[in-house]
């Protein structure tokens, strides 16, 4: 037995061509070490099968220990380098051969936030993960902090050492990583496009909503945010937005009742797929299904409903089919005055942040000016010095105005939360009580343009209901009728 290991061993390593195997005997090669493997293998059965079936269960039990203590360190590991091989020898499968819709699944890029403390603030998103995936497919968990790398490589080691134990905990199958950088918004869309590997790269990405946007300090947030969809839009890539994460089920909890799909927009299946996945896993296993889809006065509602349940029977899921009548109705005093709020709302946080820009500014310049002139003091005691100094309080002349001031809200503005008002009073009527309400996340505002607003229509739309996933889809087909 001992002697079959050996020429095993070589010839593994001379298949594997690994660079610390340097035979002296000038002649060998790898059939050499099969062929006397065989030789050995043969005798030990011949001699006496049942001896040479015990031999090979301590053989296999004494590498198992062997690699429980470590030992692989001195020596090596034969069976890893085969398995980087296989590793490589797929990777390169998956690059050459286009993904058929049968065998898609979420792979997914998790952003995680973490605190100073490296704890992360949105734990629950990893759990949600962990219950979408039920341990296959990839997964990539992605923390990004501000800071300069050569001075920060010890908060970037611990705060990817919690990552991982963050999956450790969650049981998830998959990698974590953290970058640390000063230009947050162009390191995300670097990382975006570069993740993964050849055909193992993500397909969706996760990222949850912010839930202190509305204070001082949101103004990073939102756009952080925004630009995080916009990117993964622009890399064809899914995007599944929790609201209020934290309501989530752990994965020691069992739910029951109702998972609503609103299906507003065909995107390729998506919306219909993910509720499928997330009732595979035992905390949503004994929800039920319920998919809602929205009419205009001139369609017709009945064909409608008999499309979707015909559509929905021959993907073999098993879901309750309901048509909603959206009314024209007329704008109300209501929604005129939610949207002067609204954007009086944003003119101010604009204000508060263009302040705090500003006043930053203004600590420096005259931190700097002081300096200059006690050093001026300490050599030039003979001469007059002025002192400089400037507000940090003090308001730009082009602020904007108060919200108390008189204020005309945009027309098109006004549509828009009139829409977003009709459709979250349809949704509060058949979901309030709903485990989980799953809704089509409108596209997201272009560069430059207004994100507080898109912020806002999105928090009417979910206002008054338990947990929200926003979800944005790639109109690529995600589901098929075929088996």
């Amino acid at each position: 037995m001992c002697y079959a290991t050996i020429n095993l061993a070589c010839a593994v390593q001379t298949l594997l061509r690994e660079p610390s195997w340097r035979p002296r005997f000038r002649y060998y090669h790898w059939t050499l070490s099969v062929v006397g493997f065989g030789l050995c293998m043969a005798i030990m059965f011949l001699s006496s099968w049942y001896f040479a079936l015990v031999a090979l269960v301590l053989v296999v039990c004494a590498y198992k220990y062997i690699e429980y203590k470590g030992a692989e360190k001195e020596y090596g590991d034969g069976i890893r380098g085969l398995s980087m091989s296989a590793a490589r020898f797929a990777l390169l499968r998956l690059e050459d051969a286009p993904l058929h819709t049968k065998n898609w699944r979420p792979q997914l890029l998790v952003l995680v936030e973490l605190d100073e403390d490296f704890v992360p603030k949105n734990e629950k998103i990893v759990t949600f993960a962990s219950q979408l995936k039920h341990g296959k497919g990839l997964t990539l968990l992605l923390s990004i902090i501000d800071g300069y790398f050569p001075d920060q490589t010890e908060v970037r080691s611990n705060a990817k050492a919690a990552l991982k134990k963050l999956i450790v905990a969650n049981k998830v199958k998959g990698f974590a990583d953290v970058a640390v950088t000063r230009q947050m918004s162009e390191t995300l869309c670097a990382l975006v496009q570069t993740a993964g590997l050849g055909g193992m790269h993500p397909n969706t990405i996760i990222v949850s909503w912010p839930d202190e946007w509305h204070d001082g300090v949101g103004h990073r947030r939102v756009h952080l945010f925004t630009e995080a969809i916009r990117v993964a839009q622009a890399a064809n890539l899914a995007v599944l937005v929790p609201v209020a994460v934290h309501k989530f089920p752990s994965n020691k909890e069992r739910v029951e009742g109702y998972i609503d799909v609103w299906w507003i927009v065909y995107d390729g299946g998506l919306l219909m797929l993910l509720p499928f996945l997330l009732k595979q896993y035992k905390v949503w296993a004994k929800c039920k299904l319920r998919i809602f889809t929205v009419a205009h006065e001139e369609d017709n509602s009945i064909q409608m409903k008999k499309q979707l349940q015909n559509f929905i029977y021959q993907l073999r899921i098993e879901a309750h089919v309901d048509i909603v009548e959206m009314m024209d109705e007329d704008i109300t005093a209501y929604t005129y005055d939610l949207t002067t709020r609204m954007e009086q709302r944003q003119q101010m946080l604009k204000a508060l942040h263009l302040n705090r820009s500003r006043s930053t500014a203004s600590i420096e310049v005259q931190t700097m000016v002081e300096m200059a002139h006690v050093h001026h003091q300490q050599h030039h005691h003979h001469h007059n010095s002025r002192h400089f100094t400037l507000s940090v309080d003090s308001e730009p002349e082009d602020s904007p105005p108060s919200a108390t001031a008189e204020h005309e809200p945009k027309e098109a503005n006004v549509i828009k939360m009139h829409d977003a008002v009709k459709l979250n009073k349809v949704i509060i009527e058949r979901s309030r009580e709903a485990q989980l309400v799953i809704i089509n996340l409108p596209h997201p505002p272009k560069q430059g343009e207004d994100e507080f607003h898109w912020m806002d229509y999105l928090e009417v739309m979910s206002k008054g209901l338990n947990r929200v996933l926003w979800v944005k889809g790639t109109d690529q087909e995600v589901v098929t009728i075929f088996s």
